[in-house]
């Protein structure tokens, strides 16, 4: 007996002993397999045979699955996951237990059949969207000793809270009241910004921060000045 096809096979044939023959072997491959068979050297009837392999059950092991490697936040992030049997064959079937966990910031982990994958969990990074002023902060004292330096760092950030990492928007600070000043705003180029001004009188300052015109979240503030 010899297998060709999807699978190549010479498996060892028993002779049972009372005019049949036993033999057996383990396809790996999905396809079809044929199967040729003679006996005394001569081709029985009907072969060769042919003999459909198909998948088996879905393995977690073997499964793949594709992930974004980055997304914007804001915006669908689809992960498609190919189910395969423990030999990595294609299932072309539905029907298994799937589940996809985002844990922190950029994990995605994957199971199948109650088994993750080799490369489970995956890395995508997830990336801020557009700017939102609103949502951006800015750390303001709310107390401060006259002709001491005081400095605010202003932080952009999207409408869902994270932070941008790269600068160039346009940043004011204003402060009223007490003390008036339109301290420099400098960019970190990093999404976030500095500015610094020394208040000389003591009593209440207000402090407006604009960024792109629009107020930031909080703004404007007080603080005293001692």
């Amino acid at each position: 007996m010899s297998v060709s096809g999807a699978n190549i096979a010479n498996p060892f044939v028993t002779d049972i002993g009372n005019g049949t023959y036993t033999t057996s072997y383990t396809p790996t491959t999905t396809g079809t397999d044929i199967v040729n068979i003679t006996l005394n050297g001569v081709i029985i009837g009907g072969s060769p045979y042919a003999s459909v392999v198909a998948a088996g059950a879905a393995a977690g092991a073997t499964s793949t699955a594709t992930v974004p490697g980055a997304v914007t936040a804001g915006t669908v992030s689809t992960t498609t996951v190919q189910t395969r049997d423990a030999n990595g064959n294609l299932l072309t079937v539905g029907g298994a237990a799937v589940s996809v966990t985002v844990a922190g910031a950029n994990n995605v982990a994957l199971v199948v059949n109650g088994t993750s994958p080799t490369a489970s969990p995956y890395a995508s990074s997830i990336g801020p969207s557009t700017i939102d002023a609103a949502s951006s902060t800015a750390n303001v004292p709310a107390s401060v000793t006259a002709g001491n330096v005081v400095t605010y760092t202003i932080v952009a950030r999207d409408s869902f809270g994270n932070a941008l990492t790269t600068g160039g928007h346009t940043v004011v600070v204003t402060i009223t009241g007490a003390n008036t000043a339109s301290p420099t705003v400098f960019d970190n180029s990093n999404g976030t910004y500095t500015a610094s001004y020394i208040p000389l009188v003591a009593g209440s300052d207000n402090v407006v921060i604009t960024l792109n015109t629009t107020a930031i979240s909080g703004s404007p503030f007080t603080t005293t000045v001692n």
